[in-house]
């Protein structure tokens, strides 16, 4: 690296890099407080206005119209500073911009990297699914069943018995069990609906408990 040199002393070196105060190049790079001492900021400012006196900016209140700067450390922020009114503007599409550990994924990168067409429900349509039916005989679970479309479906389902009493579903996705519906009435038939969402390569099945089902139907979106 070349010698530090005193504040507005530039100086051309031998291998054609500039050195002045705590600026140098080399090569293609430009190292900014290269030879400060300790963690501290490292800043460019940009003047873009006359507002100040050539050579002082005492009495104007004039500091900076931009600043880019790295804050102190290795894991210093760094940041990008406008003042007035106009916008910061990159003439390229940026991906993603990370935050606290997070990621900010912008509208053009989703819209590149997941077209439409993918989510549920896009090219897909309601069925009578293999499921209906399965368990009118309580508590016996229904047949198995296997999502092999290769994305998720939605199944919707309405349990039914015609006189008062209490009805209720589980269902079982890849061996694991929930309630999924209860209902009752005391003073006539019935009914109760739900939805659930099956992952593409799970196997399923429904039971019922509580009193013996009068119909169980099952909508699939698929």
């Amino acid at each position: 690296m070349p010698d530090k040199l005193s504040q507005g002393a530039p100086r051309w070196n031998e291998d054609y890099t500039l050195t002045t105060g705590q600026i140098f190049t080399k090569g293609e790079s430009l190292n900014v407080n290269y030879w400060g001492i300790g963690d501290r900021n490292s800043y460019i400012d940009f003047h873009a206005q006359g507002t100040a006196p050539q050579g002082s900016t005492t009495g104007t209140g004039y500091d900076y119209d931009a600043r880019l700067i790295r804050e102190p450390g290795v894991d210093g922020k760094l940041e990008l500073t406008n003042k007035g009114t106009g916008p910061i503007t990159v003439d390229r599409t940026i991906d993603q911009i990370n935050t606290n550990n997070k990621s900010i994924t912008t509208k053009e990168y989703v819209d590149a990297n997941s077209p439409a067409g993918t989510g549920i429900g896009y090219g897909q349509t309601w069925k009578l699914s293999p499921a209906s039916g399965d368990i009118l005989h309580t508590p016996n679970w229904g047949s198995l069943h296997t999502n092999d479309t290769g994305r998720p479906i939605q199944l919707s389902f309405t349990a039914w018995r015609n006189s008062q009493d209490n009805i209720g579903v589980n269902i079982q996705v890849d061996g694991y069990t929930w309630d999924v519906l209860q209902a009752t009435n005391s003073g006539g038939g019935v009914v109760g609906s739900s939805t659930v969402i099956i992952p593409a390569g799970a196997t399923y099945r429904f039971q019922s408990f509580g009193d013996t089902l009068t119909s169980f139907t099952v909508q699939e979106l698929s």
